[in-house]
């Protein structure tokens, strides 16, 4: 298998939530014990490119080890984005631009927070608590 291929084969996997639940055979585990896999999937996003989906994707981003994971997503205007929690410490998600502001308050360990995205635009996600946390979020 070339490059190019190998490429578009992780870009797909990472774009199909339950391709990748079937891949690892954990389809109905909880979240969080996808912890792993989803730090997998992350460091796959960051070698390979920015992971893009659609708007009827589950979107699912991890927080482990003080980072996001992947560090940056585009998705379609209309996207709701689930950030977990997979770390063992207490986080706490915001956005804080002229176009969007969120702010799910502590999110303890194992929790989902929930982000709408209705606006075109760029926005940073950070953590309140992890100040060298960032995702970036495009939303087209």
């Amino acid at each position: 298998m070339n490059r190019a291929s190998s490429t578009s084969s992780i870009r797909t996997l990472l774009a199909k939530p339950e391709q990748v639940a079937r891949f690892f055979r954990r389809s109905t585990a909880p979240a969080r014990s996808l912890r792993p896999q989803a730090v997998v999937l992350g460091l796959l996003a960051g070698i390979f490119g920015v992971a893009t989906l659609h708007a009827d994707d589950a979107i699912v981003v991890s927080q482990h080890s003080r980072t996001f994971a992947p560090a940056a997503v585009t998705v379609p205007r209309g996207s709701i984005l689930h950030i977990v929690n997979d770390d063992n410490i207490t986080h706490h998600v915001y956005i804080d631009s002229p176009e969007m502001s969120f702010d799910s308050g502590e999110q303890a360990i194992g929790e989902t927070a929930d982000i709408s995205f209705n606006r075109p635009g760029s926005f940073r996600v950070r953590c309140a608590i992890h100040p060298t946390m960032h995702l970036q979020v495009t939303v087209k």
